[in-house]
């Protein structure tokens, strides 16, 4: 095979020392300044980094690593570049990043007035790519009048601008030199570094769950979209309802609101303790607990929940020619729309809430380890013999029976399988002490928390008040916030995976279940 020429022969060399990096973060920027100065010098200079291309879409702007006003390589501009570095870059992995990317870009028009997307990746464009970049073309021209061409250019293409212009890979070293350390980065983690670690963190995952198959760990964030309460909510609405019975119904809804609040605020800061207080005062009312929590829990569930994160998470619940690759589910959640929506996918699905039930081995248990109250008791077949976990006075009745079903389940998957945490935010003693137990046997993070990232805005709808706090100084503030979070989850053998909303958390389900 002849030797490649000095300019490709210098990409390779440059792309071998990045594959060597530890740093996920490094070798993404290194990477995007190595596309970005061949563009650049292929475009006659006229490759704008991290620019913004105008949409006439209600998203407003759209941030692309670079842009080239005036086309390049016969590519009609302005030319939108994505720039996607791969640590592994599975022929799989990158066909599913591919298509997901293309529809961000294209299918939600965010881009409508750019001519040209292209995507530039360290993967070689073989005929399975080009399956699926055909594939999304005739779609995009059937959804949209005005597509813009795709374009997707890999390793090869690279190599053909590096030995034209082997004096930008020089310009690029100088950008983004692969000697500087973690230290000189800025303190905000940036788009590319976090997108770049979920990445990574899924491709793992994803093998993973091809080869050993998972547990799922789900909180009321899994069932949220079907207009199910979350736990704040549920605590409010019975505190409404007890007041109703206390007050009487001369109070307007305004002043029922207001004293709703008072009481949750008065009564402790603490959920749990909140939670045993309305129990305590419902229970003096003579009203049934149990009941009146269905009824709050299922007031509001839709009948069409449109394409919600349970719906992947039943279609990863499906078995395959391979067989099940979900072990077990454990749900801190009181209902039972999972085994609902696993029925209409005709998965054998045992809803387990007591120490007696025994699930065979061709159904998959779903353990309900905080109790089950049904939508519809007929479904489980028999009544509950044990009381739903929902206060103060039943975690510590778990927390000081190492014994208990509930505890040796949730120990036996974080200790005999990598367990996938959906729709949790990771703060239950109970759970985080049974992972601290599991931890001790394995100084590996084998585990992974799926969360949404905290944002500027989010704080500042929380709290007012920060509008006097510099946008960047909350960046930063959020940055170590986010990091100090991954590090104590680590400790307990939980790699945090961050999505900036729960869509990307049911795509990346979805994507484990089409694997």
């Amino acid at each position: 095979m002849p030797r490649p020429p000095d300019g490709a022969q210098a990409l390779d060399d440059a792309l071998r020392d990045l594959a060597a990096v530890d740093n996920l973060l490094l070798a993404s920027r290194r990477f995007e300044s190595i596309v970005v100065a061949l563009l650049r010098a292929e475009g006659g200079g006229a490759a704008a980094p991290e620019a913004q291309v105008p949409s006439s879409t209600s998203r407003g702007r759209s941030r692309f690593d670079a842009v080239i006003t005036g086309g390049v390589a016969g590519l009609p501009g302005p030319v939108a570049v994505d720039v996607r570095y791969f640590a592994r870059p599975g022929r799989r992995l990158v066909a599913r990043r591919l298509r997901e990317r293309l529809r961000d870009l294209v299918l939600e028009g965010a881009v409508v007035d750019a001519r040209t997307v292209l995507v530039v990746q360290n993967a070689p464009v073989d005929d399975d790519l080009r399956a699926v970049l055909e594939s999304e073309r005739r779609t995009l021209d059937a959804a949209l009048q005005d597509a813009p061409t795709i374009a997707v250019w890999g390793i090869d293409e690279l190599r053909t601008l590096a030995d034209e212009h082997p004096s930008a890979l020089l310009d690029a070293d100088r950008r983004a030199p692969l000697r500087a350390t973690a230290s000189s980065l800025p303190t905000a983690t940036t788009d590319l570094a976090h997108t770049a670690a979920r990445e990574q963190s899924l491709a793992d995952l994803q093998a993973v769950y091809a080869s050993e198959g998972i547990s799922l760990f789900l909180g009321a964030g899994a069932s949220v979209e079907f207009g199910l309460p979350s736990w704040s909510q549920i605590i409010a609405d019975l505190y409404r309802s007890a007041l109703e019975e206390e007050l009487g119904s001369s109070l307007s809804r305004e002043e029922l609101a207001h004293l709703q609040r008072l009481t949750v605020r008065l009564s402790s800061d603490s959920p749990l303790q909140a939670a045993r207080a309305v129990q305590r005062a419902l229970a003096q009312q003579g009203k049934g607990f149990e009941e009146r929590l269905s009824s709050v829990l299922y007031r509001d569930v839709g009948a069409d929940g449109g394409r919600p994160l349970l719906w992947a998470i039943s279609d990863l619940c499906m078995a395959t020619r391979r067989g099940s690759r979900v072990h077990s589910v454990v749900t801190y959640n009181f209902d039972d729309l999972l085994e609902e929506n696993l029925a209409t996918r005709r998965v054998k699905a045992l809803s387990v809430f007591e120490a007696s039930a025994a699930p065979r081995a061709d159904e998959l248990p779903v353990y309900h380890v905080h109790g089950l109250l049904p939508r519809d008791p007929a479904n489980t077949g028999r009544p509950a013999r044990e009381p739903v976990v929902f206060a103060e006075q039943q975690y510590h009745a778990l927390y000081t029976d190492p014994y208990h079903w509930t505890n040796i389940v949730q120990l036996n998957a974080i200790r005999e399988h990598t367990c996938v945490f959906i729709g949790l935010s990771m703060t239950d003693p109970n759970l985080r002490r049974l992972l601290e137990i599991g931890s001790r046997s394995s100084e590996t993070v084998r585990h992974y928390a799926f969360m949404k990232r905290r944002t500027v805005p989010d704080l500042l709808r929380e709290d007012e008040t920060l509008q006097e706090v510099p946008a960047a100084t909350l960046g930063s503030f959020l940055a170590w916030h986010h990091g100090l979070a991954e590090e104590v989850l680590r400790d307990l053998g939980v790699q945090i995976v961050w999505f900036d909303d729960y869509g990307q958390i049911r795509d990346a389900i979805q994507g484990l279940a089409d694997l």
